[in-house]
């Protein structure tokens, strides 16, 4: 007996899809599929993409996995998908991305708006004093707020504005559908009161057809079983962000247990019993990713997106030997630094502060550099700025009274350096758990799909049978809490100097 299920994960650079035998939890096939055109660049801050790459990944990919598995599609009994977020697009009444139609081809504001636009600062600024807290460009009102000022051809021409995640899930049963999730984490919906009233009107462009966690999206169609493969008429599950599937699939779906999701950014997916206003979080909603508990998202708009800033553009051509990884070179040499090799401090706000201080507008920056300085030792200082930037996230939750009992590191980056796992077990002074799965954020949403299929009759139970295992724990080795003051000191430099402006230099 086995109960196949399909989790799907779109990510910043391409889409993942897993299929997992529900009853065992083994993974039976994966496969990957790069984008065509990526990220889409426009002025500085601005990333947009393109909707055909979802699609001809959504047409691919999942017949890849299948290819590789041996089997056939129609053993497929359920499918589930996660996706970056916000990532957000404008569609008109037949659910076409406006990019598609002649007349937005050469506008950009039709396109997919990437997770981290930063191109609606002005608009996040706005809202922020409107409801009174600050908010982030990265969320999807300042986005759409951003069209209606910078587009309104585009805004007027827009039947709805949709998540990335929902329009493939359209693509796959036919229908409009917005999961709460999206909609309550980076949209400000909330399950009595709807949308809140916005400047000019613009929540009219926000479609209340919401569909909860723990229910079914809709059934694959006839067009969605020729597009991607799927067997026609098996559930879609509602489609989930990213990170909140992965806490799924590590299996952390209890009150006070957090994920850290390491990969291109830094997410921080907190449980738990009760609300408490924390300041800077991304959202905070009940029920969103466990029935039954507040989920909190935080975050760091650059971490692996920094460590790939650094290779490409400061290490010093023919530095490192041809042929060898240059992360895995630089953080052995990291490693191997004496203690009196380590004074450099870094900020790491090199795409803007996402907690606690939502600006995508201040910047990172390094202190102590001298002639002497080598590329590791840079390397090390930002390794532990993100790493110290996860402490302040850790704290700011603490204080505010919800608190932090058990953390697991998932994502790319936890798989690939631990040296960087050691640093935040370091920084933080607490074991850090390392999930083994690769796919964590598919593999959750396959736990998704095998509730909406009927495999479990909860999200903690097929979570508990389907996660991914520990591949190993990480505990403090040394502890760098002089250097935390300091790095808590040179942010606060860094801020202040973020909102004087060019008028404070």
């Amino acid at each position: 007996m086995s109960f196949i299920v399909c989790g799907l994960d779109f990510g910043t650079l391409g889409a993942r899809c897993v299929l997992v035998d529900a009853l065992t939890g083994k993974e039976v096939s994966a496969a990957e599929h790069a984008y065509r055109h990526g990220v889409l660049e426009g002025a500085p801050g601005e990333a947009f993409q393109d909707p055909a790459d979802y699609k001809e990944a959504l047409s691919k990919v999942i017949r890849e996995a299948v290819k590789r598995a041996g089997m056939d599609a129609s053993e497929i009994r359920a499918v589930g998908l996660d996706f970056t977020a916000c990532t957000i697009l404008p569609v008109d009444e037949k659910l076409t991305p406006l990019c598609f139609l002649p007349e937005f081809q050469e506008n950009r504001q039709s396109f997919v708006k990437l997770w981290k636009h930063h191109g609606a600062e002005a608009e996040a600024e706005e809202l922020s004093r409107l409801f009174g807290k600050r908010l982030s460009s990265e969320l999807g009102l300042p986005k759409v707020l951003e069209t209606f000022r910078k587009a309104p051809e585009v805004f007027e021409r827009a039947a709805t504005f949709m998540e990335a995640a929902d329009w493939v899930a359209s693509l796959l049963t036919g229908k409009e559908g917005h999961s709460a999730v999206f909609a309550g984490y980076k949209l400000l919906w909330d399950a009595e009161e709807g949308y809140p009233a916005l400047p000019g009107g613009i929540e009219r462009k926000l479609s209340p057809k919401i569909v909860k966690t723990g229910e079914v999206f809709g059934t694959v169609s006839r067009e969605g079983a020729l597009l991607s493969g799927l067997p026609e008429g098996i559930p879609v599950a509602p489609p989930m962000i990213d990170g909140h599937a992965g806490a799924a699939g590590t299996g952390m779906t209890k009150k006070n247990e957090m994920v850290l999701v390491l990969g291109t950014s830094g997410t921080q997916y907190l449980h738990s019993e009760e609300y408490h206003e924390v300041p800077g979080v991304f959202g905070c909603m009940k029920d969103g990713v466990i029935p039954g508990l507040y989920t909190y998202e935080a975050g760091q708009s650059a971490v692996g997106d920094m460590f790939d800033w650094f290779v490409k553009t400061i290490v010093p051509e023919g530095y490192v030997p041809e042929g060898t990884d240059v992360h895995r070179f630089l953080s052995e040499k990291a490693a191997a630094l004496p203690p009196e090799k380590e004074d450099l401090l870094a900020v790491d706000w090199l795409n803007g502060c996402r907690t606690p201080l939502n600006d995508g507008n201040l910047r990172g920056g390094i202190y102590g550099l001298t002639l002497a300085t080598k590329p590791e030792e840079i390397y090390l200082a930002l390794l532990k700025s993100a790493a110290m930037g996860i402490r302040r996230i850790l704290e700011n939750f603490e204080e505010h009274g919800v608190a932090v009992e058990k953390i697991t590191a998932s994502g790319g980056i936890a798989l690939k350096n631990p040296l960087f796992v050691q640093l935040i077990a370091d920084v933080c002074q607490r074991p850090i758990d390392v999930s083994a799965g690769k796919q964590c954020a598919a593999l959750g949403s396959a736990v998704y799909a095998a509730v909406a299929g009927g495999a479990y009759r909860s999200i903690p139970e097929a979570s508990l049978h389907m996660k991914s295992p520990v591949l190993y724990t990480a505990v403090p080795e040394r502890e760098y809490e002089a250097q935390y003051r300091k790095y808590l000191k040179l942010s606060e430099v860094f801020r202040e100097l973020g909102e004087e402006g060019n008028d404070g230099f």
